[in-house]
């Protein structure tokens, strides 16, 4: 389970998660990956850690389940980058997801023209 929050103005991104979800920022300049808290959701959860970074026009967040490989790097899926979000999970998950789990992406960007 994740929850991300964007708040506008100020240019401001609040995420938390239990599990199994990886979730990573890439542009401006950076590459952050944001803190999950492992843990099974349930009756006996463990409490999500809730962090907040600065949300940039140029960032893209990506969201995935552990259904896909974790070794991957953003400049890898450099040629689908300004893609839809849409396509850039497609692209994920055609590339990245494991023979034997199911899996999710969610890429998450503002809107360009």
């Amino acid at each position: 389970m994740a929850f991300m929050r964007f708040d506008w103005p100020p240019l401001r991104m609040t995420f938390a998660s239990i599990g199994n979800i990886e979730a990573r920022m890439f542009g401006a300049g950076e590459h952050v990956n944001l803190h999950n808290r492992r843990g099974v959701l349930g009756g006996s959860s463990p409490s999500p850690v809730v962090v907040e970074h600065i949300w940039h026009s140029q960032a893209v967040i990506v969201l995935h389940s552990d259904g896909l490989r974790t070794g991957w790097a953003w400049h890898d899926f450099r040629d689908v980058a300004e893609q839809p979000p849409a396509s850039i999970a497609q692209r994920m998950l055609n590339t990245l997801a494991k023979d034997e789990d199911d899996a999710t992406v969610i890429v998450v960007r503002e809107d360009r023209p």
